[in-house]
């Protein structure tokens, strides 16, 4: 009995504790770490979800850009901090469930080392090529690389981002001939097929209608089960009869592993308060070609875990290798 009584005590305590450290977050800074350049379409969403959180917690909300070894540095460098909510981790999917299985001695494991929040946008990417490139068709793509072998680069945001296992898989697939050349980020990817200095790469729609209407980038495929509304005009791979080549792709944020429950739920509350302005909604996601989430830990874990097995099978598809 008296054992019992002292468990019971000892559990009320911890709840105690830690709903007190709940309701006094922030009490300081918070850091949104982010491992993608500035500029990035990541980077412009960070930014505007920490100037409306920052009102809300009193405290500032500092978007930190650590770029480099293919997410890992700023990926890691959240692994490693403090789990008490002031350090927070904004990724793209890849950095969780692709590059498992492009790392041997990957410093962080996505399942152990972090405590989801939430699941913030799903979007896609379409195939596009440089305009002047006499290509008007996936085929055309295949057919044009087979008979110019070793002329054609498709660029990427690096080693098993998006870009680069959605092409590999193309090559895969059609039998295409391009060489990898990766970059730090997305906007240097566009802009080096622009410039003519790679000639493929993928983008949201949203970022290269501009572009496609002024004929400087062709928009050929779709990695998606439908249609964009951007771009209705351009058929999805799965219309093409290449079913395999759909991406669901998505934005994230989470915690370090260990972080306080109650913390990391007042955390998703107070997004979930910041995503409910209409307002927001439609300018920074929905006019962007992001399909807003907002999927909680829980689900957003189960995520995580479901898609990891299968990240792994694309990556084996594909042939990805580190270069």
């Amino acid at each position: 009995m008296t054992r019992r009584l002292g468990v019971t005590i000892l559990a009320l305590l911890l709840w105690l504790s830690t709903n007190a450290h709940a309701q006094s977050f922030p009490s300081r800074n918070v850091r949104l770490v982010l491992p993608v350049p500035a500029g990035s379409g990541l980077d412009t969403m960070a930014r505007v979800l920490a100037e409306r959180l920052t009102p809300l917690w009193g405290q500032a909300v500092v978007v930190e850009n650590l770029v480099g070894g293919n997410f890992i540095i700023g990926v890691e460098n959240v692994a490693h901090a403090t789990p008490d909510g002031h350090t927070l981790l904004v990724v793209p999917d890849s950095a969780l469930t692709v590059n498992p299985h492009l790392y041997p001695r990957l410093p962080y494991d996505p399942i152990r080392d972090f405590a989801p929040v939430m699941q913030l946008v799903t979007y896609t990417q379409v195939l596009v090529v440089n305009g002047a490139l006499p290509v008007n068709s996936i085929k055309e793509l295949a057919s044009y690389t087979q008979a110019h072998p070793g002329k054609v680069s498709y660029a990427s945001f690096g080693i098993g981002s998006q870009p680069h296992l959605l092409s590999e898989l193309v090559k895969v697939r059609t039998g295409a001939d391009m060489i990898h050349v990766p970059y730090k980020g997305i906007p240097q990817a566009l802009t080096s097929v622009l410039a003519d200095e790679t000639q493929v790469t993928w983008s949201i729609p949203f970022l290269i209608t501009g572009n496609v209407k002024a004929g400087r980038m062709k928009a050929l495929a779709l990695a998606a089960a439908q249609r964009s509304a951007f771009m209705p005009e351009v058929p999805t791979f799965a219309e093409l009869g290449w079913p395999d080549i759909d991406y669901v792709q998505w934005f994230g944020l989470l915690a370090p592993a260990h972080t306080p429950r109650p913390v990391v739920d007042k955390i998703y509350a107070d997004l979930t308060r910041v995503l409910a302005d209409p307002d927001l909604r439609q300018r920074e996601f929905a006019a962007k070609g992001y399909d807003l989430s907002g999927i909680g830990p829980d689900p957003f874990g189960a995520i995580i875990r479901r898609e990891l097995p299968l990240r792994g099978e694309m990556v084996k598809r594909a042939g990805a290798k580190l270069d």
